[in-house]
């Protein structure tokens, strides 16, 4: 392969950290068009980042397994935004209220 016709294909297909922005994204299904494309162009010949994806794709898996409901407490934010706001200067020994 020539040098110009390398570095339009390499051009073409991205790199890894633009394709490793956009794995989640292809994982769902979400990418369209030349986007599309080009990540599937460069999982095409990049094992690395077609491991990444394999990774990436059982992590959704497992934590989708999880289930449960979603919390319903308060969130950590709101939690530490009560310590510091609260008498004592929010120590962790303070009850919540």
């Amino acid at each position: 392969m020539t040098a110009i016709r390398q570095r339009t294909m390499d051009a073409l297909v991205g790199s890894c950290e633009q394709t490793a922005e956009q794995l989640s994204d292809h994982l769902e299904g979400d990418l369209k068009g030349v986007r599309r494309l080009r990540v599937a162009l460069h999982l095409s010949r990049c094992e690395p980042c077609r491991a990444l994806l394999r990774s990436l794709g059982r992590t959704v898996d497992l934590v989708r397994g999880l289930g449960g409901e979603e919390p319903t407490g308060p969130s950590v934010a709101d939690e530490v935004a009560r310590r510091i706001g609260s008498p004592g200067g929010g120590r962790a020994d303070d009850p919540p209220p």
